[in-house]
This record gives structure tokens, C-alpha cells and sequence, in this order.
């Protein structure tokens, strides 16, 4: 007997091509996922110290970096979020972003650290000029003018809330002075006029600064290799504060392997590639080590945001 073959119907055209299209939408959605697992975003213009950190993590992973446009960090950490594999590079900012609730979900439980890679210590710095005609030439004469002339003189915040503006806080909260917000870029102006006695910078922002800023001491728990000459807050009895750290950071739900395997490529980075980076030192801190300090970050920052009436509150 012979068969006879018969052509499709229309019906037959139409799922025929229904699942072509299934396939190939779900053939691309893999294709884009593999993409994204194999990237690093970072918030970062591509001159700044910050991409010349991340692009240095991203050739010892093997990753492909990501600027985002405009540097935005809430955008590139959506990407690190939703995307499985993803890593994003981002400093200590990206957990004030989420939050103040600027990112799709809850940075607490949707993201984990994977290793801190390097940190750009903290200034207390004054414009060379101005401080020297009020007899101040280091921290000490600094501490001292502001005990003779309590809370007549003024430390220079940031208008956004960031690592540096939440150091200045801190500080005002043990010497006796006011506080007052400026866009980043007129700070320097500020100190010049007088207008503000002081303001904190970090070690990379020094790096490119003019030589009005003079630097009086470093703000963490010890000195600095940049200015070992420099007191430390430990040295001036005031509160240490954190200095600018760059982390790696992975979504909640990446495999605990692969988190371990990246962080472990970061620990054993040649250190010269981060140091090279002006005002950035190499400091990695991964595990539980890592997951703990995170942990205390964002506590303060809860704190920090609260007193300060920036939009965040505990449910």
C-alpha cells in the first residue's frame, strides 16, 4: 500500500512556526544569560580610578567589564541582581543606594560580598593658605583652634550621602564643630573663601588634587603608606572612619563555588595591578571576614541615615 502524503495545513504552519520562535526567543534568552554570567558591571566613568580597579579584577576572572552609562550604580546593580552570574565592582555607596531603596531589591538579602579589593583612605584635609593664617599648620594646631572657637567653625558634607559625607558626620559628632552640604566640586573653593575650616577627601581624590589641600591627618585605625608621617584618628583620639573600599559583590542566589572561586582569584592578584591605581592600595578581604564587615557597614549606614533624616526606615 502506498502512502500518500499530504501537504501541512495551516494549523500545522502556524505551530510549526509558534515553536520555532519559542526556541529561538529561548535560544537567545541563554545566549544573553551566558553573557551576563560572564561580565563584571562596574559604576564607573572609564578614566576614573574606579574602572582601572574593576578592569584589573576583570582580567584576572576572565571577565568581560561593563561600564555603566553615566555611572550609574543602581542600574549596574539591578544587572548584578538579575542577571545569574553576574558580578558587579562597586564601593561602599551601593548599599546607601539600596538603602534608600534606588535598586530592585533589598541589597541585605539579594546580594552577598564576594572579596574586597582595594581602599582609598580617608583625609581630614584644609586649604594650605587660609589654615596657615589662622595658625594652623597640622591635626594638633587644628584641634586646638577648634577647642578655643567651639562651634564657630564649619567641616565642608557632600549634598549626597556617600563613604566620605558619613566620615565627616562621625567626626562632628566628637569635635565641636558645625557641619555644612556642598556639591563635591565646590569644596575646594569653600576652604579657600574660608567659608568651611576643613573637609575629608580620599587618598585618590588627593591624587589629582592641586597643591591647595594640605592634608593634616589619615582618618582609619592606622597610618598610611601614602603619608606615613601623618597621625591617624587613633593617634588624634577621634573615632576611626572607613576608607573608600572597592568590593565585588554577587547576586544571593550564585553558588557558594563560584563566589569562592572568584574570591579566591582576587586574594591572589598580583598587588602591583590595584597599587598602580593612584590612591588605592591593595586590600583584599574575603569569607566570613568579608561577610561581617558588610554586615557592620550597613548597620552604621542604617544609623547614619537615620539620624540624618535621609529617607530610610527600619520596617
Amino acid at each position: 500500500m502506498r502512502c500518500r502524503l499530504q501537504r501541512p495545513t495551516r494549523f500545522q504552519w502556524r505551530t510549526a512556526v509558534k515553536r520555532f520562535l519559542a526556541f529561538l526567543l529561548l535560544f537567545l534568552f541563554l545566549c544573553a544569560s551566558a553573557l551576563a554570567a560572564a561580565s563584571l558591571e562596574a559604576p564607573y566613568t572609564p578614566d576614573s580610578p574606579g574602572a582601572a580597579v574593576a578592569a584589573a579584577a576583570a582580567e584576572v576572572l576572565g571577565l568581560e567589564l561593563h561600564l555603566t552609562d553615566g555611572a550609574d550604580l543602581p542600574k549596574a546593580a539591578d544587572v548584578m541582581l538579575l542577571s545569574p552570574g553576574a558580578l558587579l565592582c562597586a564601593d561602599q555607596s551601593l548599599i546607601i543606594s539600596g538603602l534608600q531603596g534606588y535598586t530592585s531589591q533589598d541589597l541585605r538579602t539579594a546580594m552577598r560580598p564576594v572579596c574586597r579589593l582595594a581602599v582609598s583612605p580617608l583625609y581630614l584635609v584644609v586649604n594650605a593658605q587660609a589654615a596657615a593664617d589662622l595658625g594652623i599648620t597640622d591635626a594638633q594646631s587644628l584641634l586646638s583652634y577648634i577647642a578655643e572657637h567651639e562651634y564657630e567653625a564649619y567641616f565642608a558634607r557632600h549634598i549626597d550621602a556617600d563613604v566620605s559625607d558619613r566620615a565627616v558626620t562621625k567626626l562632628s559628632e566628637s569635635v565641636p564643630v558645625f557641619t555644612e552640604g556642598y556639591p563635591e566640586d565646590e569644596i575646594p573653593s569653600a576652604l579657600e573663601s574660608g567659608e568651611v575650616l576643613a573637609a575629608v577627601v580620599s587618598e585618590a581624590q588627593l591624587a589629582v588634587a592641586d597643591s591647595s589641600l594640605l592634608p593634616l591627618c589619615s582618618l582609619g585605625a592606622e597610618r598610611t603608606a601614602a603619608f606615613p608621617d601623618l597621625p591617624c584618628a587613633a593617634d588624634l583620639d577621634i573615632p576611626p572612619c572607613d576608607g573608600i573600599g572597592i568590593w565585588l559583590f554577587a547576586s544571593s542566589d550564585t553558588d557558594d563555588a563560584a563566589v569562592a572561586q572568584a574570591a579566591s582569584a582576587c586574594q591572589d592578584m598580583d598587588p602591583a595591578a590595584v597599587n598602580a591605581v593612584p590612591g588605592f592600595v591593595f586590600a583584599p578581604l574575603a569569607g566570613e571576614e568579608a561577610e561581617k564587615e558588610i554586615r557592620d557597614i550597613i548597620a552604621d549606614y542604617i544609623g547614619y541615615m537615620t539620624s540624618e533624616g535621609l529617607f530610610f526606615y527600619e520596617q
